[in-house]
């Protein structure tokens, strides 16, 4: 069975040599090609240049390496993870270990264990709990809260929700704001809420935070933890993405979904073969383009980077990262247009 590598390319799943040079690019060729003998230098890894986002999943430690099971994937992908986070994680007492991490997909080592060439650099925590299910919540806001005496805000769409002890809920426009990496503040007419990195833990349950909260009202301040939001619902990516190639009575159909939780699936649909697919992450980067990264797994075993930019209602990538080679992906590069911004059903 033919197995796409990339869009461009097609491979035999049982051959990881096989792959498409950066000439006579053939979508319909039924013959995998060869690999260029000569690696091509790749550009170093800038943090600066990828927004931190949330990735959330189960963490594993596989050897020497600790990993994060996406919710949305089997795929292990490698943290590389500041030694005082690496270490509460492991020392968390479950085995089950649901956590979200905030951070970017950059260049790391291939190993034994891991052998993507992709990881994710962890530049903070927002929760972590021995709770499995909590793959089944998606959380698109900042959510604060605290006990003794109970209260509860949340923050959307320029509002703050609050429910402070038997009270109902107060919903008001946030009048003053402030954002930092690391601080947020929010003044509404009759309370504030600030909320700043640091470890917290709420005293009734296993959960260990990433966020401090402070919600000062009628002149009393009140202690508590919060979260970041763990998908991005309303990001102007998000959406499924189309393309199609005719050629000598062939059809290649690729269809991409970019997923608020900052998981992707690409699938390929060649006429008379079946149905393949990638499962991936994407990011964006402070040049308005966005990444889609695909690690090495059982079932894809490359990795693959595609930088995209946008053009009008579409996303075009002139290359693809593949195995560490960057290979051109023809002259009219792969162009995907915009057909839903609700991404499809998995």
């Amino acid at each position: 069975m033919h197995k796409p590598l990339s869009f461009f390319c097609v491979m035999f799943a049982s051959a990881l040599s096989a792959g498409c040079s950066s000439t006579d690019l053939n979508p319909f060729s039924s013959d995998p090609v060869e690999l260029g003998s000569t690696t091509a230098n790749l550009p170093p890894s800038n943090p600066l240049n990828v927004a931190p986002y949330v990735l959330r999943g189960q963490v594993r430690q596989l050897g020497d390496n600790i990993v994060l099971i996406p919710c949305a994937s089997k795929t292990p992908v490698k943290l590389a993870i500041p030694d005082a986070l690496r270490q509460r994680v492991i020392d968390f007492p479950t085995d089950e270990k649901y956590t979200e991490l905030s951070g970017f997909m950059t260049h790391g080592e291939a190993s034994p264990a891991v052998p993507s060439r992709f990881a994710f650099a962890v530049s903070g925590l927002n929760l972590i709990t021995g709770t499995a299910s909590e793959c089944k919540n998606t959380n698109p806001r900042l959510v604060a809260g605290g006990h003794q005496p109970y209260w509860y805000s949340r923050v959307s769409d320029g509002t703050v929700v609050l429910r402070h002890a038997d009270s109902f809920d107060r919903k008001e426009k946030i009048e003053i704001s402030a954002l930092a990496d690391d601080k947020q503040f929010f003044k509404t007419q009759d309370f504030s809420l600030s909320v700043d990195a640091g470890i917290c833990q709420d005293g009734i349950s296993d959960k260990v935070f990433g966020w401090t909260a402070t919600l000062i009202l009628d002149g009393e301040e009140y202690q508590g933890c919060a979260t970041q939001p763990n998908s991005e619902p309303d990001s102007e990516w998000v959406g499924r993405y189309k393309a199609v190639i005719e050629e000598s009575g062939d059809t290649l159909t690729t269809e991409m979904t970019l997923l608020p939780d900052h998981s992707v699936v690409t699938r390929y649909v060649r006429k008379y073969q079946p149905e393949t697919s990638e499962k991936g992450i994407w990011q964006v980067t402070a040049n308005g383009k966005v990444e889609v990264i695909v690690p090495y797994s059982d079932d894809t075993p490359f990795d693959s980077k595609r930088t995209f930019r946008r053009g009008n209602d579409k996303l075009v990538a002139d290359k693809e990262e593949l195995n560490g080679q960057v290979l051109s992906l023809g002259s009219g590069g792969l162009n995907m247009v915009r057909v839903t911004t609700s991404p499809m059903t998995l």
